[in-house]
C-alpha cells in the first residue's frame, strides 16, 4: 500500500472499504439469522479480515499446505470459534 502512488492508494482504500462493508454485512446478517454468535459484527469482521490478510505474509507454495488446505483450516478455525460461543451459551 505504501509503495503505491496516490491514485492507486485511493483505489486500494476504496476496494478495502467495500470489502470490509460486504464482509460486515454478511456477519451482521448471519448474526441476525442465528447463524453466527457475535458480540460486535464490526470487530468480528476486522478479526476475520486480519486473519485472512495474514496468509499472504506466511504462505509459500513450497510449504506443507496447499491453498485448499489453508482455506479449510481457516474455515475450521472460524467455525470452531462459533461452536465454542454456542457451547458457552
Amino acid at each position: 500500500y505504501r509503495y503505491l502512488g496516490p491514485e492507486a492508494q485511493a483505489e486500494y482504500a476504496e476496494l478495502r472499504r467495500a470489502n470490509e462493508l460486504l464482509m460486515r454485512s454478511v456477519v451482521t446478517r448471519g448474526a441476525e439469522q442465528g447463524v453466527f454468535v457475535v458480540d460486535d459484527p464490526a470487530e468480528t469482521t476486522r478479526a476475520l479480515l486480519g486473519m485472512l490478510q495474514a496468509i499472504a505474509r506466511w504462505y509459500h507454495e513450497s510449504g506443507s499446505l496447499t491453498p485448499a488446505e489453508v482455506a479449510q483450516r481457516y474455515v475450521d478455525m472460524s467455525l470452531a470459534d462459533e461452536a465454542w460461543k454456542r457451547f458457552k451459551m
